[in-house]
């Protein structure tokens, strides 16, 4: 019996959604047994349609401060890759550089997490102080061909962004910056960045992203789904949808047995939704509409 080769895995970062051609550019690794291989700076694009390999680069190293160890990539057009202190915007066709994220506020902040889909959205924190009470962070949008700066919104003090629920509209969460397990909150922002509506869902028993909480990439936020007007909340045994306009809470339902989970797959027209509710010991799993009170 001949020993055969062991394969190498090389951890590495997905963005949530492909361009509309069906081609992904995956980060990874280098091999491990690489001096450097803790470092997550190789780009692979994949056409998916395909299933074959296209361009591949390294990412070059600027610094002691941008070494490559946690990335977040996201595409919207462009493939954006945000790397410690560092966002950089490459073309998805060939890998050819376009753009730096601008930095904004020098030395307190630094863009650090990208979205994808028809937009761009770009999260910074800002470490202004030892007291974490007056810190915040900023989310905004980028043009996606020229890098130029949209909109911002600022986060009132003593929040900071958690995850993003959709890009179209831009919903996402908040927590606050010193309790970012159960002091959450929905926010819902309008044309140019301007805040819509806020949601405190805490009332009606539902958790941070369906129990799952911000996790290290802001997006998904798992169990949640948007619509124009509505956004659905999933989550251990209940599922309910709140109002955009209103941040009032619309409807919602719970299961009767509390091993199940129900989770939105989709929000639908008239502040409905398309719910996937898990399979417990005594059935199986099931898709519904539920009916509206």
């Amino acid at each position: 019996m001949t020993d055969r080769p062991q394969p190498w895995y090389t951890p590495g970062e997905t963005p949530a959604n492909p361009a509309p051609d069906g081609k992904v550019v995956i980060v990874r690794q280098e091999r491990p047994d690489d001096e450097r291989g803790n470092r997550c700076n190789q780009l692979q694009m994949i056409d998916l349609k395909s299933g074959k390999q296209g361009w591949h680069k390294q990412l070059p190293e600027t610094g002691s401060g941008d070494n490559s160890f946690i990335v977040h990539s996201a595409i919207s057009g462009t493939f954006a890759i945000a790397r410690s202190m560092k966002a950089t915007a490459y073309r998805v066709a060939d890998g050819s550089e376009l753009y730096d994220i601008p930095w904004e506020n020098p030395g307190k902040c630094y863009p650090d997490d990208v979205a994808g889909g028809s937009r761009l959205p770009v999260s910074s924190d800002f470490a202004i102080s030892m007291d974490r009470s007056k810190n915040y962070s900023r989310l905004r949008e980028i043009d996606p061909r020229t890098g130029k700066v949209l909109w911002r919104h600022r986060t009132s003090p003593g929040r900071q962004f958690g995850s993003l629920i959709s890009v179209d509209p831009v919903v996402f969460t908040t927590v606050n910056t010193e309790d970012t397990t159960s002091d959450w909150r929905v926010v819902a922002l309008g044309p140019k960045g301007r805040l819509r509506t806020t949601i405190d869902p805490r009332e009606k028993g539902f958790e941070h992203c369906a129990g799952s909480g911000s996790g290290d990439e802001i997006q998904p936020c798992r169990g949640t789904a948007a619509g124009p007007d509505h956004v659905v909340l999933g989550g251990t045994d209940r599922v309910g949808v709140y109002d955009l306009g209103t941040g009032k809470f619309v409807w919602g339902i719970k299961s009767d047995d509390p091993l199940r989970t129900l989770h939105p797959l989709r929000a639908e027209k008239g502040r409905a939704a398309l719910v996937y509710e898990s399979a417990s010991p005594d059935g199986p799993g099931r898709t519904f509409a539920p009916a509206r009170p």
